[in-house]
């Protein structure tokens, strides 16, 4: 980790954004509590933690919920250092999955590699490695022939880690297969991820990376104006490179393109293909390029494309399928659409895409956009007004051991999970999809059933700066669910967030969901139930709201409720506000029922630090300058209880 990471994100845990210690404090200290004692009991938590493959970092945040924001401004601004480097997004997650290795703590495992790519024949040797069927290449420029050297030597210096990855799984072929169809024997995918190595894969998977964007870089000062085409067969796919031309890449199996400028149109590459193609990467340098999962996505979007939802997945769009998948595209206004999985996903594998600048289109239906699930996906946009739009478990959601992150570093932006057309109804309300997107944590409840219960994985979702949109269903915009961990952080701009259930830091059944929006005057609009800093369950919601004039459009139980032994926290921190809710709101609980859950702890707080805000008439201990506690039921132990706390400060 560079040094200045190291000491921003230590700074970040010293001092959290919008820090105040006071305030909270002091809400709590009203019903006799601090930010040490206002937690689930512990020996309760224990009578339910019996799920395999949770996270260290659930566990760490359940016991201490109020660490939460030190912790969330720590992830952010750690993601945000990482800036366009995917290498260095995998290994953000390490404190939060418990997974990857600390590759870069001894120096650039990719340096002799470096070094062998810039000989004379470092491109013929790295072909004369991989058995390719051509291993001359006269008409490929310098730059171009080191860089995909390069790439095609941390291909063969990795590949040992890739085998150790999946050692203990038989047939990768039929495993592969299997994955694709995206079956549910759930007994079957248990056992498959007992069976892989995620230390390897993941130690795997960065170097690639890093390889990767360093050739890019190299590509990037180099300057080449002609067209030409060279490609060879190697035993792991197909190694292409090009010149200036525009270009249309045919389906295939891609270890390799390398496309230095054009218009050009991507029917495959930067994802993995079959088991044997277990790397493959994609750099384009420049131009106003089209990636199709399916050629007929070029006259339709995924919305209105009739066959979105059959078929078996085609990964796409760095979409890794055990093994690791990357496309950096350097410049142009671009198009991405796909149906799955794609755009930084990974399934037993590592999966980024990167686009470093433009006006970009990402169009997408499912397990795609930031979407991990026993593996990692990433999507980083640099710089543009950018689209997303998906329909389910996109967007930064991870499921089971998985880890997925957006991290958008600029421009006004738009994010839709669709809820026009109903491809997934919701259990809450069939009129509406399942998005599960926009920062999701997602694990596999099962108490009622086998009683096989996953512990979920990480959606992060980050945008640094811009005035920004979010639209979703049920389930979304820093949401958890079961042991998952869903967050939203948006660092500027005058932002829109709105959602029906279980949205804006909301969460059900032992799980984080959260949101933080920084600055900028910022709408919020939720409609039917869980949201804006909600908690249910054993789970902790939270929303914090650093500064603005900011409007609030909340249904029952928003704006710091806990229900059901749950804990919902909401903060704003400065600003003219403006609250619409009814029901449990606004610093309210409901009671848990149950042997263990009517002992527990379950609270809702409501903190408006600064400013003259406007609160409904009707719901009478809501008010400027007002500090009250609302119990539900009180007990001899205040942290045995079930209460709101309401505290404005001005």
């Amino acid at each position: 980790m560079k040094a200045a990471n190291a000491a921003a994100i230590a700074m970040a845990f010293c001092l959290p954004f919008g820090a105040n210690a006071d305030t909270l404090e002091e809400a709590l200290g009203l019903a006799g509590l601090d930010k040490k004692t206002a937690t689930f009991n512990p020996t309760i938590l224990s009578f339910y933690s019996f799920d395999e493959f949770t996270m260290p970092s659930f566990g760490a945040l359940s016991r201490d919920p109020f660490f939460l924001p030190r912790a969330m401004t720590a992830f952010a601004d750690g993601l945000q250092n990482c800036g366009l480097k995917a290498s260095e997004a995998l290994m953000w997650t390490r404190p939060i999955l418990g997974h990857a290795p600390r590759r870069t703590l001894l120096g650039d495992p990719t340096a002799a590699w470096q070094q062998a790519a810039k000989s004379p024949d470092g491109l013929q040797k790295a072909l004369t490695a991989l058995e390719a069927s051509s291993t001359s290449a006269p008409d490929v420029p310098k730059p171009a022939a080191e860089a995909a050297a390069l790439v095609l030597n941390s291909v063969i210096g990795t590949e040992a880690l890739f085998s150790g990855a999946f050692r203990e799984i038989s047939d990768r072929t039929e495993a592969f297969s299997w994955l694709a169809r995206s079956e549910t024997d759930w007994a079957r995918k248990r056992k498959l991820m007992r069976s892989v190595d995620l230390g390897q894969l993941y130690a795997a998977a960065h170097d690639l990376f890093l390889a990767s964007q360093t050739a890019a870089d190299w590509l990037r000062t180099a300057s080449v104006s002609t067209d030409f085409e060279w490609s060879a067969n190697t035993r792991l796919g197909k190694v292409l490179i090009r010149g200036a031309g525009s270009h249309i890449t045919p389906p295939g199996e891609y270890l390799l393109i390398l496309d230095l400028g054009g218009d050009d149109l991507y029917l495959a590459g930067g994802a993995n293909a079959s088991a044997s193609n277990w790397a493959s990467v994609l750099l384009d340098v420049s131009g106003n390029d089209r990636y199709l999962s399916h050629e007929e996505l070029a006259s339709s979007t995924v919305s209105a494309y009739a066959g979105r939802s059959s078929g078996t997945a085609r990964p796409a769009q760095g979409g890794a399928l055990m093994g690791a998948a990357l496309v950096l595209d350097m410049s142009g206004n671009d198009i991405y659409r796909c149906i799955r999985p794609a755009q930084g996903s990974g399934v037993f594998g590592v999966g980024a895409l990167v686009d470093y600048q433009g006006q970009d289109v990402y169009d997408a239906y499912t397990n795609s956009q930031g979407f991990g699930d026993t593996g990692v996906g990433v999507l980083i946009d640099g710089s543009g007004d950018d689209g997303y739009s998906c329909f389910s478990q996109s967007q930064a959601c991870g499921l089971t051991l998985g880890a997925g992150i957006l991290s958008e570093l600029g421009g006004n932006d738009v994010y839709i999970s669709n809820d026009e057309q109903i491809d997934f109804p919701s259990p809450q309300s069939s009129a509406h999809n399942v998005s599960m997107s926009q920062g999701a944590g997602y694990g596999l409840r099962a108490d009622f059933s086998d009683g096989h219960s996953l512990g979920g994985g990480l959606g992060f979702l980050l945008d640094t700066a811009g005035d920004d949109s979010y639209a979703c269903a049920v389930f979304g915009q820093g949401v958890g669910y079961w042991q998952g961990i869903g967050a939203v952080c948006d660092l500027a701009g005058n932002d829109r967030y709105s959602g029906l259930w279980y949205v804006q830091g909301a969460c059900a059944h032992f799980a984080i969901g959260y949101l933080e929006d920084r600055q900028g005057d910022d709408v919020y609009k939720a409609t039917m139930n869980m949201a804006q800093g909600a908690g249910h369950d054993f789970s902790v919601g939270w929303l914090t709201d650093g500064g603005g004039n900011d409007s609030y459009s909340a249904p029952n139980l928003s704006l710091g409720a806990g229900n059901a032994s749950g804990i919902g926290v909401f903060r704003e921190v400065s600003g003219n506000d403006t609250y619409a809710s009814s029901g449990t709101t606004l610093g309210k609980a409901n009671p848990g029922e149950g042997a263990f859950r009517s002992q527990a702890i379950c609270m809702g707080v409501f903190v408006d630090e600064k400013g003259s805000d406007a609160y409904p008439k009707d719901l009478t201990w809501a008010g400027n300058s007002v500090r009250t506690v609302n119990w539900a039921q009180k007990r001899d132990a205040a942290a045995d209880s079930q209460f709101g706390v309401f505290l404005d400060g001005e």
